[in-house]
């Protein structure tokens, strides 16, 4: 990991380099926000391995949570459709 000085936590910085390795610069910003909070003095502390791991796989979660909810307004859309199709070629 990047626990750089060996203290068992995670700082906002190392989270930066972690997460823009895996996500690159169009999501770290919103990635460090749900992670750390949007206040000034929440990104100055710092978390443990565990807190940040717990925080990251949450925000996933969220992210995969939202585009399955919009995945499924879009199939139901397309069955509304093509029930509406349906009944009126009968």
């Amino acid at each position: 990991m990047n626990d750089k000085e060996g203290k068992g936590t995670v700082s906002a910085e190392e989270a930066m380099q972690i997460l823009f390795v895996r996500f690159g610069r169009s999501l770290l910003d919103s990635q460090v926000e749900e992670i750390f909070g949007n206040t000034d003095t929440n990104i100055l502390k710092d978390l443990t391995l565990t807190e940040f791991l717990n925080s990251l796989n949450l925000s996933q979660l969220k992210q995969q949570t939202a585009k399955a909810k919009s995945m499924a307004q879009i199939s139901l859309k397309g069955f509304r459709r093509d029930q509406a199709e349906s009944s009126r070629s009968n």
